[in-house]
């Protein structure tokens, strides 16, 4: 298979074209989240400007091919470019310059870690090529300076990175998508070629909402859709990074991302949200009615500050359980009887096993009384069950 595994739409011939090319499509944007490149603008000389010398001030990235120019303007100048990579992927980070002579290149993490690389290509050339295999999924800093015993400006330079498959692979049919974690966290993907496809799968609650967004290249650039197990589309566009699915049944679903053009091309992220049929349920105004005879009742968190009430009718001296299970990935979950009035009787974290929560309470009237579910300090939006029994 050689140093690099590239899908078979690029071709050999055209994967050597794009090293060699490096594209000249140059771009810079401001990393907004949850878009990378909101604010995507030629700058009019077709150089960037400084500053870019910190990990703060770095210029954003692809990882398609798409070559940045900047320049080394003084011996001691360093310049960061930010990029977005998938665990298990294969970066080919390629800097070249213009005017000859040889730059310093490392990658660095968030933490400033730098990265083992190899070098691919000969040392005394103008050319510098570092192939890195991710070991975490995240953000990454290509840092490029003169040698140390540079005593000159270095000049006009390009940078492009080039990116194989991810560790996800092979995902390229339904039958062999990976699963995705709905709570929001981000699951990142590459797409090396045209003829690669990414197929990620989902355990849905009927009537439960969700909604999935694609962050990476343009999204009309993709197909990107919840499809069923036959391959077809279940799912609306919103925008072209947003798809919305309202699920008809409990059952496995996937989410499709399928090349277009070549402009999909590069590193992607999807992240997935799901919204219970109670909402909205926030507030003891809204509380959800649910009986005392622990028949369990389906929720979710829609993002990390949401909370749930539950209504439920109570006799003075009963004793009753209320518990939370069957949690989603990261969810943890704090539960909490309330009066009336809203008044905090009695609370619970951890009791139910995990980051399940249990009570064992006495009623102390007749009466309506409420359960406040929400998630606890560092937990995920995600589902979860709720029951209340009488004992």
């Amino acid at each position: 298979m050689g140093l690099y595994r590239w899908a078979s739409g690029v071709g050999i011939a055209a994967t050597m074209a794009l090293f060699a090319c490096g594209c000249s499509d140059d771009f810079r944007g401001s990393l907004l989240a949850p878009l990378m490149f909101s604010d995507a603008a030629s700058d009019s000389s077709g150089l960037y400007r400084e500053p870019n010398d910190t990990p703060e001030q770095a210029i954003p990235i692809r990882t398609d091919g798409t070559s940045v120019r900047q320049t080394i303007h003084l011996p001691s100048d360093v310049d960061y470019f930010r990029f977005l990579a998938a665990a298990g992927a294969q970066y080919l980070v390629n800097v070249e310059t213009e005017t000859g002579g040889s730059l310093q290149v490392e990658i660095t993490d968030e933490r400033g870690v730098v990265q083992p690389v190899t070098v691919v290509n000969s040392p005394g050339t103008n050319r510098s090529i570092r192939s890195w295999t991710t070991a975490e999924s995240g953000y990454y800093f290509v840092r490029v300076s003169a040698p140390v015993a540079a005593n000159s400006v270095v000049g006009t330079y390009r940078v492009w990175i080039a990116v194989g498959e991810d560790g996800f692979e092979p995902d390229n049919t339904i039958s062999q998508a990976k699963e995705i974690v709905i709570n929001g966290t981000w699951q990142q993907h590459t797409l090396p070629g045209t003829a690669d496809k990414d197929y990620m799968s989902f355990s849905a609650w009927a009537d439960f909402h969700y909604e999935f967004l694609f962050d990476g290249s343009s999204g009309e650039h993709v197909s990107f859709a919840v499809v069923d197990g036959s391959g077809n589309s279940v799912s609306s566009r919103s925008t072209p990074s947003l798809v919305r699915f309202d699920a008809p049944s409990d059952g496995r679903y996937f989410v499709e991302v399928i090349p277009i053009d070549p402009g999909a091309l590069g590193t992607y992220r999807v992240s997935g949200f799901s919204t219970d049929p109670w909402e909205p349920d926030s507030t003891l105004a809204l509380a959800t009615p649910i009986s005392a005879t622990g028949e369990p009742q389906r929720h979710s968190f829609s993002r990390a500050s949401d909370q749930d009430y539950l209504r439920f009718q109570a006799t003075a001296g009963a004793t009753y359980i209320i518990r939370t299970d069957s949690l989603g990935s990261g969810v943890d979950t704090q539960i909490e009887i309330d009066s009336a009035s809203g008044t905090a009787l009695v609370s619970d974290d951890n009791s139910g096993g995990g980051n399940a929560s249990m009570l064992v309470w006495t009623a102390p009237a007749t009466g309506a009384f409420f359960v406040r579910v929400r998630s606890a300090s560092g937990g995920f939006p995600g589902k979860y069950v709720v029951s209340v029994k009488a004992d």
